[in-house]
């Protein structure tokens, strides 16, 4: 067979060498490149025995199925830690029987599951006050300024806090009745708009995506009481033992007086939830004592806080962090 000058031969074996050599380049190029990635990264592998609760950890015929979700759910959750409530105690028994071979590794060495007989007593109050959904605007009503019950200037809207950072934006959001969040913004290259700075929100919010953002939703107290903002919670008026109706508690920061109240229906059996009122021109800021069963409806410069567990008690903004976290989208929670 006779070829032109100049034309390379088109042989079967020919056109083979080629997708091998062309094959060879692509997984070399593949493999240059792949870094396996680290899903170790809540516990190490090293430490996988430490969650087994068998007699011999390490060495059990059924060791722990998956210690870096136990870990996340029990281990390190401000419900199965902390919170001494029924609701806490019987949802830790729930998710410990998901888990029959787990146990954590700082538990005393008797303790094989979860036990609420042995949390320690609680001396104050630890839940994050707000729910953080990364990379989100909150959408939501514009707050422009941020303005307090009377009506006074709290801060503007997109207001930099520099070196006092996040928690600023939350302690000021928590002095406006009509604040229920807010976004930060990261400094970033955009030309619309790339200073940091706190952009605040009312309810309903719309979340979508959004790059170098990030929304803050206040979802409940520092003791887990679910928090309704602009409502007030209905219900029979009750009392609580040592204080007043209309209680107006002793604290340097608004976070610190919720904390007092939550403390406070905490302690009384019969409290369900309270209304938090602002200080308005209608009167000054306090705790009201309410009994179940609560009838929640829309209240200016009033929250209503329901105590986790209690009657009527909505408690999905508690930081089980193993459940699913409020959705933003306007509803009661």
């Amino acid at each position: 067979m006779e070829y032109q000058r100049g034309l390379v031969e088109n042989t079967p074996s020919a056109c083979a060498e080629q997708h091998m050599m062309l094959y060879s380049c692509v997984v070399a190029l593949v493999f240059a490149v792949y870094e396996p990635i680290d899903t170790q990264i809540i516990v190490s592998k090293d430490d996988y025995p430490s969650y087994d609760n068998c007699e011999d950890p390490g060495n059990c015929a059924a060791p722990c199925a998956s210690p870096q979700s136990f870990h996340t759910r029990m281990c390190d959750s401000w419900m199965c830690k902390i919170c001494p409530s029924d609701w806490c105690r019987e949802s830790c028994e729930k998710l410990q029987e998901d888990y029959p071979t787990c146990r954590c590794p700082d538990w005393p060495e008797h303790k094989k599951t979860y036990s609420a007989a042995d949390l320690p007593p609680v001396t104050g109050c630890v839940a994050e006050m707000y729910t953080l959904t990364l990379g989100k605007h909150c959408g939501g009503g514009t707050l422009r300024p941020l303005m307090d019950g009377r009506n006074g200037v709290i801060a503007e809207y997109g207001w930099d806090p520099e070196a006092a950072g996040k928690k600023e934006c939350e302690a000021r959001c928590l002095q406006s009745p009509k604040c229920g969040g807010f976004v930060w913004r990261d400094e970033n290259p955009r030309p619309s708009g790339g200073t940091p700075g706190c952009f605040w929100k009312a309810q309903p919010y719309g979340a979508r995506d959004m790059e170098y953002h990030d929304c803050y939703e206040l979802t409940n107290g520092p003791c887990g009481f679910a928090v309704h903002k602009g409502k007030h919670c209905g219900g029979s008026n009750t009392g609580v033992p040592d204080v007043p109706y209309g209680w107006q508690p002793e604290g340097e920061t608004i976070a610190a007086k919720i904390e007092a109240c939550e403390q406070k229906c905490n302690e009384a059996e019969n409290c369900a939830a309270f209304v938090w009122r602002y200080d308005t021109d209608r009167g000054p800021e306090g705790c009201f004592w309410k009994a179940g069963p609560l009838n929640l409806n829309a209240n200016d410069n009033h929250d209503c806080y329901v105590k986790p567990g209690g009657a009527e008690g909505d408690v999905r903004s508690l930081l089980d962090q193993g459940g699913n976290m409020p959705i933003l989208n306007g509803k009661e929670r």
